[in-house]
């Protein structure tokens, strides 16, 4: 992993989403890049205003506030990463089609797990941009704090599609020195799928190519239950998943979901692949 995306809108949640970032760069050694993404004046809008948000000199003056809002601590031990600031239009391009010209391989995104923040930061919500972005999603729960990561989950239901998804999770896990864990919840309405279980984990260690991994099997009345008990028993830093579409994604990071709430709860950052 060598290019991080953090998007900025000078919120606080896009503040801790960036904060989590520079630690996490800082650990593997990656590449952070920060970009606001503004709109620029409709034809409704006063022309005073269109040109000054085209205008070099306004330019200018959002990345000198990009700098000025992202400073590290310097009463901390100082650490090496290599921030670059761009700026982008909302109404023109959207964080994936960003992310995916700039070859970045991990968009962090700050969250409040409110719809109006996401849709202000983006431009659209975070199921579109997990939807359309060519590479992993991070949400960053506002008030999350960086700590060494030692064990990262991912959520699985024995699909072949979760191998590539599991492989960069190793690599990762490599990097950071932690422990990769696949979880599998089994409806307690329904029976352990021991035979596809056994496949599974046979084709993972496979592709890892002798990258350590657990494989764990949980029972719940629901997926959401069982992924929050495994991640609060078992001191999980970050859970991923695969997402297929948007309403899985929305299932589990959605308003009613149980997971958001334990992930807003426990400050756990949710990490999305899609398909």
């Amino acid at each position: 992993m060598e290019k991080i995306l953090v998007p900025f809108d000078f919120s606080v949640s896009s503040s801790w989403g960036f904060y989590y970032a520079y630690e996490l760069a800082a650990s593997i050694g990656a590449e952070l890049i920060v970009v606001n993404m503004y709109s620029v004046a409709t034809e409704a809008s006063y022309s005073l205003e269109k040109l000054q948000a085209d205008s070099p000199r306004r330019k200018a003056e959002i990345l000198a506030h990009l700098k000025a809002a992202t400073q590290y601590p310097t009463t901390t031990d100082a650490k090496t990463v290599k921030v670059s600031y761009d700026l982008g239009y909302g109404e023109k391009e959207k964080i994936s089609d960003y992310a995916k010209r700039e070859h970045v391989d991990l968009i962090v995104m700050g969250t409040s797990g409110t719809d109006k923040l996401v849709n202000k930061l983006l431009g659209s919500n975070t199921s579109t941009v997990i939807e359309n972005a060519h590479c992993p999603v991070l949400a960053i729960p506002s008030g999350t704090t960086f700590k060494s990561v030692q064990n990262i989950a991912y959520a699985t239901n024995f699909d072949s599609k979760d191998i590539e998804s599991i492989t960069q999770l190793g690599q990762v896990a490599k990097v950071t020195n932690s422990t990769l864990h696949c979880i599998h919840v089994n409806l307690f309405s329904g029976e352990a799928e021991s035979t596809k279980s056994a496949e599974f984990e046979a084709e993972v260690k496979t592709s890892l190519g002798g990258l350590p991994v657990i494989f764990n099997s949980w029972s719940a009345h629901n997926v959401e239950d069982g992924l929050e008990i495994f991640c609060r028993v078992n001191q999980i830093d970050i859970l991923a998943m695969l997402t297929h579409n948007r309403s899985t994604w929305n299932k589990v990071f959605g308003e009613h979901s149980v997971t958001k709430s334990m992930a807003m709860r426990n400050k756990l950052p949710l990490l999305a692949f899609h398909e």
